[in-house]
C-alpha cells in the first residue's frame, strides 16, 4: 500500500532530485555503507539512501511512501514474525531479520536494526539494513522459543553452570509462589520439601553428569510451606568446548494426578459403601499370612459370613435402607474384632474375616460366637425395628487348604451348610461338605428342569372335626419325584426353591392344582369345607398376590370361602404393616387365612390383633409333648385359649395317638389332622375317606 504523506522538493540531501522529503524528515547520509532508510509511526518509508535501493534491487523514488512490511516476502516464518514486529515500530524491538523481494525476480535476507529507539514523536525511525547470506539466523527461533517457554503451562527455570537461578517463567511463578526477583541468584535447593534424603539427590545429580539429563518424581515446597509432587525434567546445556553453561528444568505439578491415583487405588483395594477393605485386599492380606504361618508353622482361620435373609429387607425397603444396615453390620462387626484381625466385604451382604494368629478350632469358635451373639439386638432404621441374624462359615489353614482360593472357596461352602441348617450359627468345613455341595448342584439343576416341566404331585392330609367324626377339609402338601433321585424331601427342595427364586411359580402351581382339585370334589357333591393351601413369604409379598389368586380361584370355579391359606408367623412378622394390609384385603374378598406352626415364631398378642386371620394352627411340637409333657400340655391349652378369646378357630397337626385326642378335645379343640386320621395321600385314597365315619 502507498502512504499519505505528501513529499517536497526543498531541502533534499540526497543528491536525487526525484525524491522529496518532508520538512521534518531525518537526513540519511547518501554514501553509508549500510542501507538506510527513515520509517514514519505507520511503518512507511519516508527516505532511502543508495544502498537500501540498491539491496531491494528497487528505484529509490519507487520505494518512498511504501509500506515496508509490503516489501517482504509472504512464504517465511521469520518474515511473518518480523511483520509482526513492525507493527511495533519505534518499541525497542531488534535486530528483526526477514526476506525481501529483491528487483522483479530476486530475494535477499537482510538484517534490521533501529538506529534511534526511542524518538520523539514528531521524527521519524532510521532504519539500518544490511545484506547476510545463507539461512535464517537462529535469533529468530530463539526468540520464538523464548515465548512460547513464556505462555507453556510447565514451570521452567534456567540456572548457571553452577546451578544457581537465572531466570524463570510465569508458570513457575504461579506454581512455587516464588517471584523470579526471590529466587534469582539462590540455587533451585530453594525449594526442597525434605521429604527426599541425601542418597536421592546424589543418585539424580550422578546421574545428571553422566548422561546429561535426569526426570523423575520430586517433592518440593512452595513458598507458603506447602508440600506437592512434581515431575521434573533437568538438561545440561554445553557449550562447544563441552562445558555445562546452564541447567534448564521444566517440571509439572501432579498433586492432582496423585489425588486421582490415591482415590483410585481406595477404590481398587477398599469397598466404597463400608470404607472397608475389599475382596482384592482381602486376598492379598491373606496370601501374606499363609506365608508367614507356612514359615512359622502358624494356624489361620477364615471366616466368611453372610446376613440372613437380607436380600428382604432390600426387596420390602428399598436398597438405600439396605445399605445403611450394611453400613452398621460392619461396625458391629468390627466392635468384635481383636487387633490384628482383618475384615473385610466381600460383596453383597458377605463379609470375610481373616483370624491370626490362633491356637486351635475353639479360639476360632468363641469368636463367631460371639460375632453371631452381636447381632441379637435390632438394626433401627427410623421408625422401623429390623432383625438380622449372622451365619458363619470357616475353613482353616492348613487342614482345609493352603491356598487363599481354596480357604475362601471352603468357608463360603461352611457358610451354605449354616444357612442350610436354620441360620443364625456358624460351622466348620468339613471333607463331607464338598459332597454335599456337589449334590445341591444337581438338585438345584433338576428342581429348574422340574419347575419347567411341573414335574411335582400334590398329596392331600385330611382334616377332620373330632366332634362329627367325619373329614372336613385336606391340606394340599407338595410333593417331588425325580427320575433318578427318587422322592425329594420337601424341607430339602422347598427352602432351595426359595432361595433360587423358583418358589412363586411353585407356589402358583400349588394353589391352582389344589383349587381345581376342591372344585371337582364339591361338583361331585363330597360335603367339605376348604381345601388348605400354604402360601410362602415370597409369594405374600407379591404386590399382585391378591389378583393372582382371585384368577386362579376364577379359573377353577372355586368360591373364595373354600381356600384356606396358612402363612407362618415369620412371613407375616417382617413387615407388619405390609402383611396386615394384604391380609386384609385377602380376608375381604372371602378367603380363610390361618397361621402355621403357631407357637414356633415371634408374634406376639398386641400383634396378633392386628391381622385379619380366622385359625391358629398348632404345632406339632406342641402336640407331640401332650399329655405326658406338662409344658407342652400348657402351650397347647394356652394357645386354645388365646384363639377362643380372639374369636379364632384353633386346628391341631400332627395328631397321632388317642390320648393327644382326648387331651385336645378336652381343652376346646376339635378341628385336627394327623396320622392318627390317615397320612398325607393321593385325591383318589383320600376320597375313600369322606363317605365314612373316622372315630
Amino acid at each position: 500500500m502507498k502512504c499519505s504523506h505528501s513529499l517536497t522538493d526543498s531541502d533534499s540531501p540526497w543528491h536525487t532530485p526525484s525524491i522529496c522529503l518532508p520538512k521534518r524528515a531525518m537526513l540519511v547520509p547518501a554514501m553509508a555503507e549500510v542501507g538506510l532508510a527513515e520509517l514514519d509511526g505507520q511503518g512507511c518509508l519516508v527516505a532511502v539512501n543508495g544502498n537500501f535501493a540498491r539491496l531491494l534491487g528497487r528505484d529509490p523514488a519507487e520505494l518512498v511512501g511504501t509500506a515496508l512490511a509490503e516489501l517482504m516476502l509472504d512464504d517465511d516464518a521469520g518474515t511473518a514474525w518480523a511483520k509482526q514486529q513492525l507493527l511495533l515500530v519505534g518499541s525497542g524491538e531488534g535486530p528483526l531479520y526477514a526476506r525481501f523481494h529483491q528487483g522483479e525476480q530476486g530475494e535477499c535476507l537482510l538484517r534490521l536494526d533501529w538506529m534511534l529507539r526511542q524518538p520523539p514523536a514528531d521524527a521519524g525511525l532510521l532504519l539500518a539494513a544490511s545484506p547476510l547470506a545463507g539461512p535464517m539466523p537462529t535469533l529468530i527461533n530463539r526468540e520464538l522459543a523464548a515465548k512460547v517457554i513464556e505462555h507453556t503451562q510447565e514451570g521452567v527455570v534456567v540456572t548457571d553452570g553452577r546451578g544457581h537461578i537465572q531466570s524463570v517463567n510465569p508458570a513457575f511463578e504461579i506454581t512455587t509462589g516464588y517471584s523470579l526477583e526471590e529466587v534469582v541468584g539462590y540455587k533451585p535447593s530453594i525449594l526442597k520439601s525434605g521429604c527426599q534424603g541425601a542418597d536421592f539427590y546424589q543418585q539424580m545429580f550422578a546421574e545428571l553428569a553422566k548422561k546429561g539429563f535426569w526426570q523423575g518424581e520430586i517433592w518440593n515446597r512452595r513458598k507458603n510451606g506447602e508440600i506437592y509432587p512434581e515431575w521434573l525434567s533437568i538438561s545440561a546445556i554445553r557449550d562447544d568446548a563441552g562445558r555445562v553453561e546452564h541447567y534448564v528444568g521444566i517440571f509439572t505439578d501432579i498433586g492432582t494426578q496423585h489425588q486421582v491415583q490415591e482415590r483410585l487405588r481406595y477404590l481398587a483395594y477398599y469397598d466404597g459403601l463400608t470404607r472397608l477393605p475389599n475382596r482384592a485386599l482381602f486376598f492379598d492380606r491373606l496370601q501374606l499370612e499363609l506365608a508367614k504361618a507356612s514359615r512359622d508353622g502358624g494356624q489361620v482361620a477364615v471366616l466368611f459370613m453372610g446376613l440372613d435373609r437380607f436380600s428382604h429387607i432390600n426387596e420390602s425397603l428399598g436398597h438405600g435402607v439396605g445399605d445403611r444396615i450394611l453400613q452398621q453390620a460392619a461396625l458391629r462387626i468390627q466392635a468384635g474384632l481383636r487387633e490384628g484381625d482383618s475384615l473385610c466385604r466381600m460383596g453383597g451382604d458377605e463379609f470375610s474375616l481373616l483370624l491370626v494368629p490362633i491356637r486351635d478350632a475353639g479360639q476360632v469358635s468363641a469368636v463367631a460366637e460371639k460375632l453371631r451373639r452381636l447381632f441379637t439386638e435390632p438394626f433401627h432404621q427410623a421408625d422401623l425395628e429390623l432383625y438380622l441374624s449372622l451365619s458363619i462359615g470357616i475353613s482353616l489353614y492348613p487342614d482345609d487348604g493352603v491356598e487363599p482360593d481354596t480357604l475362601v472357596k471352603h468357608a463360603s461352602t461352611a457358610l451354605d451348610r449354616a444357612k442350610e441348617l436354620g441360620r443364625d450359627n456358624y460351622q466348620f468345613y468339613t471333607r463331607q461338605l464338598n459332597q454335599h455341595v456337589s449334590e445341591r448342584l444337581v438338585l438345584e439343576q433338576a428342581l429348574r428342569q422340574a419347575v419347567e416341566q411341573e414335574a411335582f404331585s400334590l398329596a392331600y392330609q385330611p382334616q377332620v372335626d373330632v366332634n362329627l367324626g367325619r373329614v372336613i377339609g385336606a391340606e394340599a402338601l407338595l410333593r417331588w419325584h425325580h427320575p433318578t433321585l427318587g422322592w425329594v424331601r420337601p424341607d430339602l427342595f422347598i427352602p432351595l426353591a426359595e432361595e433360587l427364586g423358583l418358589i412363586n411359580p411353585i407356589g402358583d402351581w400349588v394353589l391352582r392344582q389344589a383349587c381345581c382339585q376342591m372344585a371337582r370334589w364339591l361338583a361331585q357333591g363330597w360335603n367339605l369345607r376348604r381345601i388348605a393351601v400354604n402360601l410362602s413369604p415370597m409369594q405374600l409379598r407379591q404386590r399382585n398376590v391378591l389378583q393372582r389368586v382371585h384368577d386362579v380361584l376364577g379359573t377353577c370355579g372355586l368360591a373364595p370361602e373354600h381356600l384356606e391359606l396358612e402363612l407362618t408367623e415369620g412371613a407375616i412378622m417382617g413387615n407388619v404393616d405390609e402383611a396386615s394390609a394384604c391380609l386384609s384385603r385377602l380376608s375381604e374378598s372371602g378367603i380363610q387365612l390361618a397361621i402355621d406352626d403357631f407357637g414356633t415364631g415371634y408374634s406376639s398378642l398386641a400383634h396378633l390383633k392386628r391381622f385379619a386371620i380366622d385359625k391358629l394352627k398348632i404345632d406339632r411340637s406342641f402336640v407331640s409333648g401332650v399329655p405326658h409333657n406338662a409344658n407342652d400340655g400348657t402351650i397347647v391349652a394356652t394357645i386354645i385359649s388365646m384363639a377362643r378369646s380372639l374369636k379364632l378357630s384353633v386346628i391341631a397337626e400332627g395328631v397321632e395317638t388317642g390320648k393327644q385326642l382326648a387331651h385336645l378335645q378336652a381343652h376346646g379343640c376339635y378341628e385336627m389332622q394327623g396320622y392318627l386320621f390317615g397320612k398325607p395321600m393321593s385325591a383318589a385314597e383320600i376320597e375313600a375317606l369322606f363317605d365314612r365315619p373316622l372315630l
